[in-house]
């Protein structure tokens, strides 16, 4: 029946579903195709599954993946919320990183400076590093610095040029790199007093996603 449906099943799956009474959701959905009448619920009881299968399993890449794919359809269901909100613009994250493009940008090499706020409402931030051979933007270097400090999960950021040339929007690969790491990141963009807060997504339309196509890598 699930073929019949397309569905693929690890080996696993149908033993452990059957042996479990709390996933009679996730089994009828997965081997009998029912379309639930509350997806979110069984998306919910899916991830449940997924996560308490690996913990079980450290070496299953495959499985590994899938949780990736499902935390970031979660967040891209958050992004798309937010994209009907009136979000708020962090005034203090913009002057965090104009101080810094102010006070740390010198000549060719360092010109941009980006701040970004942790869930933890700790500020981060840091400088672009330019060199010829294609040197990290300032976003990029804040993820390292982030991580240094123990921030592996950012809730906005914004980057600012020197010479007082305000906030400056991400970059093509930046915009990649940030939904990658950061699916619900929020990012400031805009000119003078037209600056706004829109999710990542926002800015990378119909963005690829990395874990999308690893399902079926060797």
């Amino acid at each position: 029946m699930a073929a019949e449906n397309g569905r693929r099943l690890c080996s696993s799956w149908p033993n452990r579903i059957e042996a479990r009474q709390q996933f009679t959701a996730l089994r009828c959905f997965t081997l009998d195709g029912i379309r639930p009448r509350q997806p979110q619920g069984t998306a919910q009881l899916v991830r449940r599954y997924i996560i308490w299968r690996n913990e079980h399993t450290t070496t299953d890449i495959r499985l590994h993946t899938l949780v990736t794919r499902v935390n970031v359809a979660s967040h891209l269901m958050k992004a798309e919320k937010m994209t009907t909100q009136t979000q708020h613009v962090d005034h203090e994250l913009i002057r965090a990183a104009a101080h810094v493009a102010r006070t740390r940008c010198r000549g060719d090499n360092h010109t941009m400076a980006a701040a970004a706020r942790a869930q933890d409402g700790r500020i981060v931030t840091a400088v672009n590093a330019y060199h010829f051979t294609g040197g990290p933007c300032a976003e990029l270097v804040l993820i390292g610095a982030a991580a240094a400090q123990g921030a592996y999960e950012l809730d906005t950021i914004v980057a600012v040029g020197d010479r007082d040339r305000g906030v400056v929007p991400p970059c093509g690969r930046c915009r990649q790199v940030l939904f990658d790491y950061f699916p619900a990141l929020k990012v400031i963009v805009g000119e003078g007093d037209r600056v706004r807060t829109v999710p990542v997504t926002d800015l990378l339309p119909e963005t690829y996603v990395w874990a999308d196509h690893q399902l079926d890598a060797e």
